[in-house]
């Protein structure tokens, strides 16, 4: 169990801030009527979650119209308990020696709504204030139990305002009745009912005596009190004149010297520190102006060199383009030369066919390619959609109507959209059994006429149905019906019926049997009946989520066989290049002899200018590199001024700063004592003589204190 250590109130009732200390085993508040003890006692009562307060009064009475918070704490103990190793607040994690209980009270909706609060320390109301989250009576009460509050407490707390003084003059049985009915066992207290009603008229009279006495005693103690109240209200205005014309002005001027003289001494310390700091740091501006002067004259060297690279970079740029012409004629040479002595002997009309027939196959093959790639494409987009959720594509008769019928504003459904398959295994043989039924348009049955006009309009080849009012048909266990789920129960009793009547079988002796009771259809669609066996089956489906998985499936087989298509047809480009390009060759290898025989006069000539050329490329290379050596070291030497430069400027930025901040502070103290100076020159006219001795300085009370003291007065 907790106990208090002090208790802080904000905003209850006219106390905009107090604090009660409360670290005593007893604590007494005493005080006459209407002087606050019930106020206390409910804030108590509250902060401990009792559900009621006093006779008669409401928490809205203790919270100000004007206030928005109010705010209750408790600074409580948290000790250890012995051979449990935990504390009463271990639940919510606080393991100091003390704990703060808190119930904020804010203004929400012409309402008070209370969250509580616990919180490790001594939390200031700030603190409090600030918590994103409070917990709600229920939570609070049940923390408050696991730390050890009993419920024995909380009754106490909840008698009426008289009853408690009555308790201190109670006999031992009596008080043993008030333990035993706050612990509710009303076996034992039914026992004492009688002798309680025996007792109570003649107490009535004795009570009653009592009072009159003790209201007599009342108002004899409050006239003492009320003229010994005159005799300290002359006292307290005497003392807050003497506080307000001559001790809090002296006090104050007092203070003002003492800070004076401090600061007075912190002036002279930041002016030495300036000027020293002057002094120490002048050298850095002469090694400054040096290096920029260095620099400078480095800058122009590199510059220079620069330019010379460029220059020589710019002539063997030439010598290299006359190089690489001289070369790439004596390579078309030697590359014709070879030609010349490998060519083949041959028809020329005959490869020149072979080149014209091995394009057209390679355009046919690129063709296909293109056309196969294209579907594909087309079919890849086709799946995504129905991955995403799209609905099969419908015959185009179907979407004529659909735009029709939207293009007038009647809303309608298809049969295909609100029919869908519950096994998969069924899914062509219902659809088989509907046929073009599939494509039945459902509408309201005032839309009816003006949907089949635009039916016979279209000429659409499918039913215009009115959605009629919801019939059951009850399917046997292996008819088409039972097998399908209507997301609209209004869809006509023709196709509910059609369905029903189908007995769907898993062979054709099997429907051959049954199919003199009626229709009977087989899983891929074969029909048979009284009049024989037909097959009905449908390539395309439609209807729910399994036409979806088929159309799916269909354009998966559709698009591995394009890319069959497509890999035959890179296979016949590939040959078709193959063949071209051999027979090419070859064309161009034949003439290559008669070009050999114009060009090989050049070959002496061209070897004399590439072996001229290849000496002048190497000259200048090697002056290129003596003058980028030279630039470089040049480079080398300007960097290293430059960082040496670079770092004296942060350093001199870091000077500026600090002797920045010296004369900020400088100025401050200067500042600062001007103004303490001014206001002790104000000051002194109202400092009485007696009081401006440094030893009347000592004795003085601070500012605070006094301030303190009147606001107590």
């Amino acid at each position: 169990m907790f106990s208090f250590n002090k208790l802080e109130l904000m905003n209850w009732d006219l106390w905009d801030h107090v604090t009660f200390p409360m670290n005593e085993q007893v604590v007494v508040v005493s005080g006459p009527n209407g002087s606050g003890k019930t106020t206390l006692l409910d804030a108590i009562r509250v902060l401990l979650g009792s559900r009621t307060l006093s006779t008669s009064r409401k928490i809205s009475g203790y919270l100000r119209s004007e206030v928005r918070v109010a705010v209750i704490k408790a600074e409580v103990s948290n000790p250890l308990r012995r051979g449990q190793g935990r504390r009463p607040f271990t639940r919510k994690g606080i393991f100091e020696d003390t704990a703060t209980i808190a119930c904020v009270l804010a203004a929400k909706n012409g309402s008070w709504q209370r969250s509580y609060h616990i919180l490790p320390g001594d939390a200031s109301l700030e603190t409090i204030r600030d918590q994103p989250r409070g917990m709600g009576p229920e939570e609070y009460a049940n923390e408050l139990r696991a730390a050890g509050l009993p419920r024995t407490l909380l009754k106490i707390l909840a008698l009426e305002q008289g009853e408690t003084h009555a308790l201190c003059r109670r006999t031992p049985s009596q008080l043993l009745e008030y333990v035993l009915e706050m612990q509710g066992d009303k076996a034992v207290l039914d026992v004492y009912d009688v002798a309680r009603e025996n007792y109570a008229a003649s107490r009535a009279e004795h009570v009653t005596q009592e009072n009159r006495s003790r209201e007599a005693e009342r108002q004899l103690e409050l006239t003492a009190r009320d003229a010994q109240s005159y005799e300290d209200y002359r006292a307290i205005q005497l003392e807050i004149i003497d506080i307000e014309t001559r001790r809090l002005p002296a006090s104050r001027w007092h203070k003002l010297q003492h800070m004076i003289g401090q600061i007075t001494s912190e002036v002279g310390l930041a002016r030495d520190v300036l000027g020293n700091f002057d002094s120490k740091h002048a050298d850095g501006i002469a090694r400054v102006d040096h290096l920029e002067r260095d620099i400078s004259r480095l800058e122009k060297a590199v510059v220079a060199k620069k330019a010379e690279r460029v220059t020589l970079l710019q002539e063997k740029e030439g010598v290299d383009g006359r190089s690489r012409e001289v070369r790439v004629r004596l390579k078309q040479l030697r590359a014709l030369e070879k030609a010349a002595s490998e060519a083949p002997d041959g028809d020329v009309d005959t490869l020149q066919n072979t080149v014209r027939s091995a394009m057209l196959a390679e355009a046919d093959a690129e063709r296909r390619i293109a056309e196969s790639r294209s579907e594909r494409q087309s079919l890849l987009a086709e799946q995504s959609g129905l991955g995403k959720g799209n609905r099969v594509r419908l015959p185009g008769f179907v979407r004529e109507m659909q735009q029709a019928l939207r293009a007038s504003g009647i809303e309608h459904s298809l049969l295909s959209e609100v029919i869908d398959i519950k096994k998969p295994k069924w899914q062509k043989a219902v659809e088989s059994v509907l046929g073009r039924d599939r494509f039945t348009v459902l509408v309201e049955r005032t839309n009816a006429l003006e949907a089949r006009k635009l039916a016979a309009k279209c000429r659409y080849p499918a039913y215009v149905a009115s959605l009629e009012t919801a019939v059951e048909v009850q399917p046997s266990k292996h008819s088409a019906l039972a097998v399908v789920e209507l997301s609209e129960s209004r869809v006509p009793l023709w196709l509910k019926r059609r369905l029903a009547d189908t007995t769907l079988v898993k062979t054709v002796k099997e429907g051959y049997e049954l199919a003199k009771v009626g229709p009977t259809l087989d899983i891929d669609g074969y029909r048979q009946d009284e009049r024989g066996g037909v097959y009905i089956g449908v390539d395309e489906l439609y209807c729910g989520g399994g036409a979806t998985k088929a159309a799916v499936g269909k354009l998966s087989e559709r698009i591995e066989a394009l890319k069959v298509v497509e890999n035959e047809a890179e296979d016949a480009r590939r040959a078709a290049v193959r063949r071209r390009s051999a027979a090419q060759a070859d064309l161009n290898a034949m003439s290559a002899v008669t070009q050999w025989e114009d060009a090989s006069k050049e070959l002496p000539q061209l070897i004399i200018d590439d072996e001229e050329a290849t000496r002048e490329k190497t000259a200048r290379s090697t002056q290129i590199m003596d003058v980028l050596a030279e630039s470089e070291e040049l480079t080398r030497e300007l960097a290293e001024r430059r960082a040496e430069l670079r770092q004296l400027r942060l350093d001199s930025s870091t000077v500026d700063e600090v002797r920045r901040s010296h004369v900020v502070k400088l100025h401050e103290l200067s500042n600062r004592l001007r103004n303490y100076e001014n206001e002790a020159a104000e000051l002194l006219p109202d400092v009485p003589e007696e009081l401006r001795s440094e030893a009347a300085g000592t004795l003085i009370e601070s500012s605070g204190e006094l301030r303190g003291r009147l606001a107590v007065l």
